[in-house]
């Protein structure tokens, strides 16, 4: 089956015409073509995209598992004391 050669429209006619062109490609959904200085331009309807459906995160994600990676063994303050933590790391800085 041959494609239907599309007309173009003047693009001052396109600007005076705008809504009900707007009406007919979609109603239609067929592109329209629009001449500016000698340029073809196609007008046409945006497809939405499909939105991907989300899952219900389960015990079985593998997300889940790295939760817990970074735990200590030890001291757990270390938000608490930052300052004196910082303070020490200089002064032994300066012993050098």
């Amino acid at each position: 089956m041959m494609s239907q050669q599309l007309e173009p429209v003047a693009f001052d006619e396109f600007l005076s015409n705008a809504a009900s062109i707007f009406e007919q490609i979609e109603r239609d959904g067929k592109d329209v073509l629009v001449e500016h200085d000698g340029a073809l331009f196609s007008v046409k309807m945006k497809q939405p995209k499909a939105k991907k459906r989300s899952r219900a995160i389960t015990s079985q994600d593998s997300i889940l598992h790295i939760i817990g990676i970074g735990a200590t063994q030890g001291s757990a303050d270390t938000s608490t004391n930052k300052h004196r933590y910082l303070a020490d790391a200089s002064g032994d800085l300066h012993n050098i």
